[in-house]
């Protein structure tokens, strides 16, 4: 009995440190066969990343019942009409909007539009800017700031793991300066 719990006690460590060695080697294999330009990496990255943006596109809807991504709303000119509630259908948002571009990853939108003459009530509603009537100068760089919140990790991280690419988001035409 003792020799058994001595075999058992020993064999679990040497088990262990076995399939690590074969394990690391197993990773060094895929390591040197992974691509190594940056147009490979990065469309290898789009495989995997374009769903989450996708995503995180979809988490960015207000509400279940109203599956926008709302840019801000417009105060009513008059006093008893509702306010206009601007912004684009998520529905429509496929995998065409996410494209895969030389070194950059594009997010294509929409202009923001009016999706509702009503009022937004609930915790979501305290997030929307509310500008007062004709509304703002271009409403596409709130959707765009809006848009580039929600991918933001994803917008900081892909540069440092794959240098000299970038993501862009882009709303019904408008592009930062940086990225014409």
């Amino acid at each position: 009995m003792l020799l058994a719990l001595v075999v058992v006690g020993m064999g679990i460590p040497a088990i262990y440190h076995w399939q690590t060695r074969v394990l690391g080697h197993a990773r060094d294999q895929m390591l040197d066969a992974a691509p190594h330009e940056p147009a490979a990496r990065l469309g290898v990255w789009f495989q995997y990343g374009q769903p989450f943006i996708l995503e995180a596109l979809l988490a960015s809807r207000f509400s279940a019942e109203h599956p926008w991504i709302v840019s801000h709303v417009v105060a009513p000119e008059r006093e008893g009409q509702p306010p206009e509630i601007w912004g684009i259908d998520q529905r429509l948002i496929t995998t065409d909007n996410v494209v895969l571009d030389g070194l950059q990853v594009r997010v294509i939108l929409p202009s923001p539009q009016i999706m509702a003459r009503d009022v937004l009530v609930g915790d979501n509603a305290m997030g929307v800017q509310v500008f007062e009537a004709p509304g703002p100068p271009d409403p596409r760089s709130l959707l765009r700031r809006r848009v580039e919140y929600a991918i933001g990790r994803l917008i900081r991280v892909l540069p440092e793991d794959i240098p000299g690419t970038r993501i862009s988001v882009e709303v019904g035409g408008l592009i930062r300066p940086w990225e014409q």
